[in-house]
């Protein structure tokens, strides 16, 4: 029978109430038995089942906004907070396998959409340049891009979106192992399809969808 689960997320010893808790984005192991999550304490694993207590397993400088489980469940892959690398991790030895920028030269990006394809072999990835805000720090802005990495860190796809107000709105998502579907909120889904020879190829025309702003993609 189903059940409520309940569990509490401690950080790290020494960081007493240094930094709030919060959960960006969540996935299961393909067994069923464990929770990662990330989010401002860095990559927590919980037990679906039992009693043990959630823990912060890895923590990259200004937590973790996305996570997912790749080459057959046997690493994480994840975006830290400053959204400036793709960063793989070893789901058993938990160190720091590869690190990959996602707009290079970067030290801090702006990630709009991310996603991984079912297999766990590609990750596609929206994000902007950034520059320097009159008054300090920094705003993001064009020019904006898609890429799709794999799992040895090669990027496998590049496209520029159109303008910032496309890129702003856009989500992205893998149907199937072998198709992208980009939406864009100006009312357009441009799709790749991996070919024979493992390369991603447009499809000559864009499919029309209704214009909007875009919040969320599943398939």
């Amino acid at each position: 029978p189903s059940r409520k689960v309940t569990n509490t997320i401690t950080p790290p010893a020494g960081e007493g109430g240094a930094r709030s808790v919060a959960l960006h984005t969540v996935v299961i192991s393909s067994d069923g038995e464990h929770l990662f999550g990330g989010g401002t304490l860095g990559l927590v694993r919980a037990p679906v089942r039992g009693k043990d207590a959630a823990k912060v397993i890895f923590d990259p400088n200004g937590g973790i906004r996305h996570v997912w489980l790749v080459d057959g469940a046997q690493k994480i892959a994840l975006i830290p907070g400053t959204e400036a690398d793709l960063v793989f991790t070893d789901l058993e030895a938990l160190w720091e396998v590869k690190r990959v920028p996602i707009f290079p030269g970067k030290t801090f990006g702006n990630v709009s959409a991310a996603a991984a394809s079912p297999d766990g072999k590609f990750i596609a990835v929206t994000s902007s340049e950034m520059k320097a805000a009159d008054g300090g720090g920094a705003t993001s802005t064009e020019p904006c891009k898609l890429t799709v990495f794999d799992t040895d860190r090669q990027e496998r796809l590049t496209w520029q979106f159109a303008d910032y107000a496309d890129f702003s709105y856009a989500q992205v998502v893998f149907p199937d192992v072998r198709t992208l579907a980009l939406c864009l909120p100006s009312g357009q889904m441009h799709r790749w399809r991996l070919d024979a020879n493992e390369q991603w190829k447009e499809d000559p025309q864009a499919v029309r969808i209704d214009p909007g702003r875009y919040t969320a993609i599943a398939a």
